[in-house]
């Protein structure tokens, strides 16, 4: 199967884990395979943002020269980045972001998000001068074409912000697409800035229009942390109230575990 093998996943979960030297080999094997259906992009191995170049070949003629520079800059701790595994396939991994290192599912990884610290983009190719000063950028994903449209994304972006919130980066920009292409085929090389309705679903709010039909979109993390915090101390004491009430009636029809409806919430998985 193209795109990095394996079966599809069951549930639609993945593990999430920063790139790390030791699984260069993992980010390496998913860019050789990732473009079957664009194999004028299969040159880039995510190089655009981090090399002087001028003009850019992301051509099969630069492959080789821009994959060995990908394994360079991997191994000096240079490529800040998320890679996404199914967590199902090999029945270990668990969603959220490990520092690297670790057994890693058989299917290798499935898919992958640039982003970190602005400064770690040592040619934003314009991007610095239409940026609002944020501490952090997400750029690019790249989705193994048999895993599209299953939530690899998602996983990718939610699990990122989490993990740079707790590096205690204040604010993250990202500069996707104002309308998704409406041609299916050219949806998936339109929206690898990441698709503007996962932003917005994860509180990130349009701050500027941009050349080329891009916005400015932009999350301020500690203080959506903040907010996050202050909801759930609010709906953890409701929930508590709540079970006061139904110890006093004998529970929610008196059942050892706590039906629908009963008790503090829980988010749904997103």
């Amino acid at each position: 199967m193209s795109g990095g093998g394996g079966a599809a996943p069951s549930g639609g979960r993945f593990a999430v884990h920063r790139l790390s030297p030791e699984r260069a080999g993992d980010f390496l094997t998913l860019f050789d395979r990732a473009f079957p259906d664009n194999p004028d992009w299969s040159g880039c191995y995510c190089r655009f943002y981090h090399c002087p170049e001028s003009p850019w070949d992301s051509t099969p003629a630069a492959a080789a020269r821009h994959r060995q520079d990908a394994a360079q800059a991997i191994a000096a701790g240079l490529q800040a980045g998320f890679l996404a595994y199914p967590a199902d396939d090999a029945g270990r991994g668990s969603e959220g972001v490990s520092r690297g290192g670790g057994a890693r599912p058989a299917a290798g990884a499935v898919g992958w998000l640039n982003a970190g610290p602005r400064a770690g983009f040592s040619n934003p190719r314009g991007y610095d001068a239409q940026g609002g000063g944020a501490d952090a950028w997400a750029k690019c994903f790249v989705v193994a074409p048999a895993w599209r449209g299953q939530g690899v994304a998602g996983a990718l972006l939610e699990s990122a912000l989490a993990a740079l919130r707790s590096d205690g980066v204040r604010s993250i920009e990202a500069f996707p697409q104002a309308v998704a292409p409406a041609v299916a085929e050219r949806f998936a090389a339109g929206s690898y800035k990441g698709p503007l309705s996962l932003y917005e679903r994860l509180g990130f709010r349009r701050e500027a229009e941009l050349p080329h039909g891009r916005l400015r979109v932009r999350l301020d993390l500690q203080r959506a942390r903040a907010r996050a915090l202050v909801a759930g101390a609010a709906s953890s004491g409701r929930g508590r109230g709540r079970g006061r009430g139904a110890g006093a009636s004998g529970g929610c029809g008196g059942s050892p575990q706590t039906p629908r409806g009963c008790g503090p919430s829980r988010s749904p998985r997103r």
